[in-house]
């Protein structure tokens, strides 16, 4: 009998050490990955280890691994599912293979960071910090909710698994290098398309080069393709804490499309536009290069803003930082402005290089002959900090 015990005991013992798996727990705090790091938030490019991980708690180093996890755990939408990628992991993206002939397998790399479900968090090591050094590199996609892209090699083309994706997070990832576009989809990194909330936290954009935008909220291009609609104000995306260093972009660095945005304590600094863009806004002024354009035909106010800093921002036309079409910015906290107004002059923007600059810049779609394009919306929402040495630490939360 006593030797029966023994046994039982060390069975127990050790089944109590084995690591958790399919669903790592909060409050595991048993790794070095948990330790709060204070850095300075001018981070320089994270550099991964290329070692197998090895940790005490299940993660993934694959992003069509997250996929499936969802997947598998689809039963009941109100269970939360927190899905860890190792610490020090590099993602090589993909891109997709044939979408003008539907094939929206991926090749060259691994798929979209993509979202099915509701109540899910895709995190950067236990504690979800961007210090951990997960990066998503290079790639069509990088972050992706619904969207009509969603895509894996053992179950084809994933639909969203419910009617909406509610209370889903992205936390402490890193995007870098460059957007690999195919055919008409030129790329782009956070794509919200599809129905409901969520958030993206603590998440970095180093020295990278996007071929579009960087976010978009609304339908994708193979949902508008596919004629998919979904009502205004269904999607709600915010973006908080996150740092966007050293990009270069082409069209509005975030766009909305009858959905909601709002953009609270982050830092966009050394953003510059394509040379081959540099011209201005050309023959399409409703598309002039910017920091953040809402647009919508229902919503009063459909985006925000909250502590958001913004240093060294090239813009196309008179240098608006914010544009609205049909809708109107809020904002709250204190948001800083430094140049210097990176001024690039547009075809029908007027040469004025400190036009809208600190305002909203309200479209007017329905200028005629003299009538202007835009309207600067008083008061101004950004504070010009011109005279300070650096907007460092003024926005973002020390992670």
């Amino acid at each position: 009998l006593v030797v029966v015990v023994a046994v039982v005991a060390a069975v127990i013992a050790l089944a109590i050490s084995l690591p958790m798996t399919m669903i790592a727990r909060r409050d595991n705090d048993n790794d070095s990955s948990n330790n709060n790091n204070n850095d300075d938030d001018k981070e320089q490019q994270p550099k991964p280890s290329d070692e197998e991980p090895n940790f005490p708690y299940e993660c993934y180093t694959s992003t069509a691994d997250i996929l499936e996890e969802q997947i598998l755990n689809a039963k009941d939408p109100t269970d939360e599912l927190v899905l860890i990628i190792c610490p020090n992991t590099t993602i090589n993206m993909g891109t997709l293979n044939n979408p003008s002939e539907n094939d929206f397998s991926v090749s060259g790399g691994d798929i979209p960071l993509t979202l099915i479900r509701s109540n899910v968090t895709v995190q950067c090591g236990l504690n979800g910090k961007r210090q951990n050094n997960c990066l998503l590199q290079n790639g069509l996609v990088h972050m992706m909710v619904g969207g009509g892209l969603a895509w894996h090699a053992d179950y084809g083309v994933v639909d969203p698994l419910f009617a909406t994706i509610e209370s889903w997070v992205i936390r402490g990832m890193t995007v870098t290098g460059k957007h690999t576009p195919s055919g008409a989809f030129g790329g782009i990194s956070v794509l919200g398309s599809y129905p409901g909330h969520g958030r993206i936290e603590d998440c970095a954009w180093i020295d990278f080069r996007a071929t579009k935008r960087i976010l978009a909220v609304g339908p994708s291009y193979a949902q508008q393709l596919q004629r998919v609609e979904f009502p205004p104000s269904s999607v709600e995306l915010t973006v908080s804490n996150c740092l966007f260093d050293g990009i270069i972009y082409e069209e509005e660095f975030f766009v909305t499309f009858n959905q909601s945005l709002h953009v609270e304590n982050s830092y966009f600094r050394n953003v510059v536009l394509s040379a081959v863009l540099e011209e201005g806004c050309g023959a399409v002024p409703n598309h002039c290069r910017n920091l953040l354009h809402c647009q919508s035909t229902s919503i009063p106010n459909a985006c925000s803003i909250s502590n958001v800093c913004v240093e060294n921002f090239q813009t196309a036309g008179g240098g608006p930082i914010l544009i609205s079409s049909g809708t109107e910015w809020s904002s709250s906290g204190t948001n800083y402005w430094k140049g210097p107004p990176f001024y690039v002059r547009g075809f029908f923007l007027p040469a004025d290089e400190n036009f809208c600059h600190l305002s909203v810049a309200r479209l007017n779609d329905e200028a005629d002959g003299g009538d202007p394009l835009y309207t600067c919306v008083d008061p101004p929402i950004f504070t010009n900090a011109s005279d300070l040495p650096s907007l460092e630490g003024l926005c973002l939360v020390a992670s």
